[in-house]
């Protein structure tokens, strides 16, 4: 399981929340529910996947703890409604998941590595003295700067 890059904000995307159907479908109830679980997976080890640390699915009971519901089958029935409509994925173990989500984060893992890659090539174009050229302290030099004010 790579390690996921802390990063202070998530990226919503309003027209996906106000204009996709089965979004649009879920209560009121349910929209807070799916808000709450795309919120617990972007902060998980596995951005994207509701899952635990070691990888295995949240349980029902878990995620009633997890977003403060007194009634399991308020969660049941909202997950239930929820997965009917298609809102979320399941991977073959049973992790919920945010196809949009995952996929986000495979790009963003993409432009990091090609940023690396872009940033190392031009490098090694560089000579050695270009590359220590900007480390090299130079002493500051202030005309007058012993003259009484």
């Amino acid at each position: 399981m790579p390690k996921v890059q802390k990063m202070p904000a998530i990226l919503f995307y309003t027209g996906d929340w106000l204009k996709d159907p089965a979004v649009r479908m879920m209560t009121l109830t349910q929209r807070g529910l799916w808000i709450d679980m795309l919120s617990l997976m972007y902060e998980s080890s596995d951005r994207g996947y509701l899952s635990l640390k070691n990888g295995q699915p949240v349980s029902t009971e878990q995620l009633c703890r997890m977003v403060g519901c007194l009634d399991i089958r308020t969660v049941e029935e909202c997950l239930e409604a929820m997965e009917a409509v298609g809102v979320f994925s399941r991977t073959k173990d049973g992790v919920i998941y945010s196809r949009r989500m995952v996929n986000d984060e495979k790009i963003r893992e993409q432009k990091v590595k090609a940023g690396k890659a872009s940033g190392n090539a031009r490098n090694k174009k560089r000579t050695q003295p270009e590359q220590n050229m900007n480390r090299q302290a130079t002493a500051l030099e202030y005309e007058d700067e012993d003259e009484a004010v």
